[in-house]
């Protein structure tokens, strides 16, 4: 029998090429009256009984998710993860699950700051000093997400910051100024 485990949760069967089968049975009600049917000659595995090779693979849902990633899941942040899952949709908590990972700040209030902003904001992706906005509505698990650009409050033309009228600067984590957004010139000027 070739059997080969991908990961801990997926397992692919296939049944072997000759006629000897091992079969194997759970020790259970079920599992010993087949033994004994097969024991007694009432029943004989044919080749239409053995199953196509199936691969199975688990999806873990929010809650492995911050188990893995962030940390121990008491109930205090299973309950915030249940009002999460009603409000957002998973891929949103995936994805700033996904982000508070990437810049090592493993804390709820963080990850749902960044639900909080991108269901009130909605969300940016950024890419070559421009950025695409995703309209709120998109929450929902829909395939058709429309990309809309969008116009930042400084100078489209702006070098700095592309338009966006603020800047962050590139500091070590640990330094006070770390995270925070600055007002770019342009709309420094646009301010007075």
């Amino acid at each position: 029998m070739f059997e080969r485990e991908i990961s801990p949760k997926t397992r692919v069967a296939t049944p072997p090429p000759e006629e000897e089968q091992h079969l194997y049975f759970f020790n259970s009600p079920q599992g010993r009256a087949a033994v004994k049917a097969i024991q007694e000659g009432n029943w004989r595995p044919g080749k239409d009984t053995s199953p196509n090779p199936s691969l199975s693979i688990e999806r873990p849902n929010i809650f492995q998710l911050y188990e893995e990633n962030i940390g121990p899941l008491t109930p205090l942040i299973a309950d915030a993860l249940r009002d999460a899952e009603s409000i957002y949709s998973a891929t949103w908590i995936e994805e700033a699950i996904a982000i508070a990972v990437k810049n090592n700040v493993r804390k709820w209030n963080y990850i749902e700051a960044i639900l909080h902003s991108w269901k009130e904001e909605g969300r940016y992706e950024r890419k070559d000093k421009t950025a695409k906005h995703i309209s709120k509505t998109s929450s929902s698990n829909s395939p058709n997400t429309n990309f809309a650009e969008h116009s930042g409050p400084g100078d489209p033309n702006c070098e700095l910051c592309g338009g966006m009228g603020y800047l962050r600067r590139d500091v070590p984590m640990g330094h006070p100024d770390f995270g925070k957004l600055f007002i770019c010139k342009c709309r420094q000027t646009e301010i007075q």
